[in-house]
């Protein structure tokens, strides 16, 4: 199967927008992953696609922090 780069979805794109939405910085996202900023910001910039386990991990922050605001409201 062969996508060109218009018809990819932007992994990147989205977690940087849903980071920015839950007034996360990138530095805050490395911590709690154990990562380096530099390579969330690759993420985020579609540099590297990161590892599965890294992409669930950023996803469980996500819903995570969600679920919390959510069922303090």
């Amino acid at each position: 199967m062969n996508l060109d780069k218009k018809t990819n979805i932007k992994i990147g794109e989205i977690l940087r927008k849903t980071r920015k939405s839950l007034g996360y910085t990138q530095e805050d996202v490395a911590e709690k992953l154990d990562l380096a900023s530099r390579y969330v910001s690759d993420i985020e910039r579609d540099k590297t696609k990161g590892s599965i386990d890294t992409l669930v991990k950023l996803c469980n922050i996500i819903i995570l922090h969600q679920h919390m605001f959510y069922n303090n409201t």
